[in-house]
């Protein structure tokens, strides 16, 4: 009730008392108040969401005192909630919440056994946690998370992509989840419905599998960006045609997990947007040449066996041609043979230009 009432009065932050450690770190204050309120609110969302009505007692005849009393407070709970949450996001409310200020607002409430949350159920509880039978671990929040840099500095990043190889990764790619669910779950619906090893249970839905090859970038890690970019890559596929089983030269929509009968085998040709983010991946994140406002930013993160290539880049009706080396007493960036600071190629009215960077 203390959180409730002021939060919906927006005067949380100015009657609650804190007191810190002298050794706390120099994270933003307020994630404080995130957290109170996001912890109080995950532990009473599910009884606030009750109907209101009370049933009779023993005899189904009147409502006990009790039950009254109990369901008037649920009213008055959820009328300052709903207030509250009307404060957490209003920028002119003295509550309004540090959304954004920090990653620890998200990892104090969804990071558990080394990997992201997936989400939370209608009641509440966690989907995709080492808390749960099946469906522990979920690809597409270690990929996002990760490449929002959140938890970075505690290397959270890393152990969530350590995880994804130790429990996701297969010959073909990263599987969506596991382990798969073998029976069907109510609270969840469609994802517990297929086969294991098919669709979202725990097959490989090659959409995602980018998001954790550019979150490989984030963290510096060249080569497990790339090896996970060319596991599910067409061009890397043609040994296992007869396994894949799908037109060599396009991505599909899934390939078959391992708990599926038919490890391996492709389905739902075509039906994908996995191209567009393979191309954002490998051209933006892998190789480095990614457009900004002011110009062309260059910042490989690169395999160890790739250390000199080309790229030819159009942007803004120029066309770029850019070389990427190593070379011994050279580093930085150098366009039109003119050295640069940092690593933005500025936008140019030319019809081509030459650019040089040195790892």
């Amino acid at each position: 009730r203390p959180v409730l009432e002021n939060m919906a009065k927006g005067e949380l932050q100015k009657t609650m008392q804190t007191e810190f450690s002298p050794s706390f770190d120099n994270r933003n204050r307020k994630v404080v108040y995130m957290e109170t309120f996001g912890r109080l609110m995950a532990g009473i969302a599910p009884w606030l969401a009750l109907p209101d009505s009370v049933s009779g007692g023993a005899s189904q005849g009147e409502p006990s005192a009790a039950d009254v009393r109990e369901l008037e407070q649920r009213r008055q709970l959820r009328q300052w909630a709903l207030a509250a949450y009307k404060n957490s996001v209003d920028p002119e409310s003295p509550d309004y919440l540090c959304w954004g200020v920090s990653g620890q607002n998200l990892v104090d409430a969804a990071y558990i056994a080394e990997s992201f949350v997936r989400a939370y159920d209608a009641n509440g509880h966690k989907v995709g946690s080492d808390e749960c039978e099946e469906g522990k671990i979920f690809i597409e929040p270690q990929g996002f998370c990760t490449m929002a840099g959140i938890g970075q500095e505690k290397g959270y990043g890393r152990k969530a992509l350590d995880s994804v190889r130790k429990h996701l990764l297969n010959d073909y790619g990263g599987e969506i989840l596991a382990p798969c669910y073998t029976t069907y779950h109510v609270e969840l619906g469609e994802i517990s419905s297929y086969p294991p090893g098919y669709k979202e249970n725990g097959a490989i839905f090659t959409h995602n599998n980018p998001w954790v090859s550019v979150a490989a970038t984030v963290i510096g890690d060249g080569d497990m960006a790339f090896d996970i970019y060319r596991r599910s890559c067409p061009a890397f596929l043609e040994d296992v045609s007869e396994i894949h089983r799908t037109e060599p030269y396009v991505y599909s929509q899934m390939i078959a997990g391992r708990e599926a009968p038919r490890y391996g085998e492709a389905k739902n040709s075509f039906l994908t947007g996995t191209a567009a983010w393979a191309f954002v991946d490998i051209s933006q994140a892998i190789l480095g040449i990614a457009p900004s406002l002011d110009g062309l930013t260059v910042k490989p993160c690169l395999p160890s066996e790739l250390q000199d290539y080309t790229v030819t880049r159009r942007y803004r009706g120029c066309e770029y041609v850019i070389h990427i080396t190593k070379e011994e007493g050279k580093k930085g960036l150098y366009v039109d043979k003119t050295a640069v600071a940092g690593n933005l190629i500025p936008a140019s009215g030319k019809a081509s230009v030459k650019v040089e960077y040195y790892l």
